[in-house]
């Protein structure tokens, strides 16, 4: 039977990671200068959990991986010799790495493990986040926030021996901090509106017609908005315009000098987001201007 003594924390710094030592002995310890440590610095890629605003609310991105980097260190006190060792997540139970089928028989124990993390092993973290992202998140810019509690956290476990004795044990940790990145509205295109305007009669040649669209978006200026300007009989042309000012809004349009009887109808559909107008019609019905002369030369009678 193994009889605890109080445990004590230990809480160190390495490179932004808190890396937790609990050494627990029964009767004499075995076990020193244990620990576990997650090597991930600056120029690393620090775990983050990603969150895209969709249809209004914030989901997660369950794509993507990340490589944590873990040394798990030991020696052995006195006459002991470490015999069994662990590695395990932390919230979940799950055991990631360990001595073996059978007991080894160790000075010194050192290992390195590089774990992959995943959506499954950050799954459990996703209400927390995004209830960040619901608080913190912008629409016009992204947010990288620290939040308590918002970590990966590993443990193992140490068994030590002398040939004949009863075990000690040390239990270490650490815990590898995370961001919650909360992602701005995608830029779209909120309403659309396609108008037709005559300057002067439209039935007097030639006519000037303007064919002008008028845009709202989620976000301030300096867009680009491009679209498809489409004519009736299937003919079209890409047009590229940008937004201006806090609001977002955008203009474009098209002059005609019509010089004949015609009727078309436009509209346009955006490419980069799912709205399009509806058809406006462009109708002239006008005579040219005489210049005098007639058509045809009148009969000669005599």
């Amino acid at each position: 039977m193994f009889r605890f003594s109080k445990i004590s924390l230990l809480v160190l710094s390495l490179g932004g990671i808190l890396v937790a030592s609990t050494p627990a002995v029964s009767g004499i310890d075995y076990i020193k200068d244990a620990s576990l440590k997650a090597s991930m610095g600056n120029m690393s890629n620090p775990p983050a959990m990603v969150f895209v605003p969709k249809n209004g609310k914030y989901e997660a991105e369950k794509k993507g991986s990340y490589i944590i980097p873990i040394r798990l260190k030991a020696q052995k006190r006195l006459t002991g010799r470490i015999y069994a060792w662990d590695l395990k997540e932390h919230y979940s139970n799950t055991l990631l790495a360990d001595h073996g089928f059978n007991p080894v028989s160790l000075k010194k124990l050192d290992k390195q493990f590089q774990l992959k993390v995943g959506w499954n092993e950050l799954k459990h973290l996703e209400s927390k986040g995004r209830k960040a992202c619901e608080q913190y998140g912008k629409a016009d810019k992204k947010v990288v926030k620290k939040v308590s509690g918002f970590r990966l956290y590993y443990t193992s476990v140490i068994w030590a021996k002398p040939k004949n004795g009863a075990a000690s044990w040390a239990q270490v940790s650490a815990v590898v901090p995370m961001k919650v990145v909360c992602m701005p509205e995608e830029f779209k295109v909120t309403d659309a509106k396609l108008s037709v305007k005559y300057h002067g009669s439209s039935r007097k040649c030639p006519v000037k017609v303007t064919v002008s669209a008028n845009f709202k978006t989620n976000k301030s200026g300096g867009e680009n908005i491009e679209f498809y300007y489409i004519r009736g009989d299937g003919s079209h042309m890409t047009v590229k315009t940008k937004t201006t000012g806090p609001n977002g809004t955008a203009f474009w349009k098209k002059d005609y000098n019509i010089g004949h009887t015609v009727k078309r109808k436009y509209m346009l559909t955006v490419i980069t987001s799912p709205f399009y107008t509806n058809w406006v019609p462009v109708k002239v019905t006008c005579k040219q201007n005489s210049d005098g002369f007639k058509n045809p030369m009148p009969k000669n009678n005599s």
